[in-house]
């Protein structure tokens, strides 16, 4: 991981060791964003974050959510106990592996709705409310075709009211997985859209006005 994060061009670390060959986080920065962890579990790194010249969030919560139903409501319960001490802008991003309506899966049996109502629940409890995405509408699938062909859209960013208001612009991009079954999230918090200008097209009919050399001469 730390020659990954080299070839990243990243300046600074912070790792959650995994349990034999599964789980672990890893979270780098550049030096131009101070960033404090102050929670720091096998599903969970919390955050506070600033720079002086970047305009960045108050806190940022990076998630990957239990994937076993005995877990999960821990995971919740830690996410509620940190909104309670969350006082600014909050943005809240990972890997949830859980939904929340039927319309983010495709495939395989109907989605569990006593999770997604949990999932929901604390979604409100905390104050979180899912950004704009551009891209897939699915997140993960399990590489499988055919009949058998299962996608989802479990990876997903979240803020508060605060973030809302302070980052009007903010965008999260679903990136194509390249060597993973789970796209990329690009959380741009001041998006720009970039506009292509349109390409001259010059029609041969023009010339047949009986105005047209004289337009050319004043434009040219």
């Amino acid at each position: 991981m730390k020659d990954v994060k080299k070839k990243c061009g990243m300046d600074e670390e912070w790792y959650v060791d995994p349990v034999g060959r599964s789980g672990g986080m890893a979270l780098w920065w550049k030096k131009e964003v101070v960033i404090n962890a102050w929670h720091s579990s096998r599903n969970i790194i919390h955050t506070s974050m600033n720079s002086t010249v970047l305009d960045v969030p108050d806190f940022v919560t990076y998630v990957y959510g239990a994937p076993r139903d005995e877990d999960k409501e821990k995971v919740w319960e830690d996410l509620r106990r940190i909104a309670g001490g969350v006082t600014g802008s909050w943005l809240c991003v990972g890997d949830f592996n859980d939904m929340v309506s039927c319309f983010e899966k495709f495939g395989s049996r109907p989605i569990d709705l006593r999770r997604t109502l949990n999932f929901q629940r604390m979604l409100s409890d905390c104050g979180l409310i899912d950004l704009n995405f551009n891209g897939a509408p699915y997140t993960w699938n399990n590489k499988r075709l055919g009949e058998a062909h299962v996608k989802e859209r479990i990876d997903r960013a979240t803020a508060n009211v605060e973030f809302r208001e302070k980052f009007q612009n903010a965008l999260v991009i679903h990136i194509e997985p390249v060597g993973s079954d789970h796209h990329m999230l690009s959380v741009e918090c001041e998006y720009k859209h970039s506009r292509v200008p349109k390409a001259f097209r010059f029609e041969a009919f023009w010339i047949e006005h009986e105005d047209f050399l004289k337009v050319v001469r004043e434009g040219w």
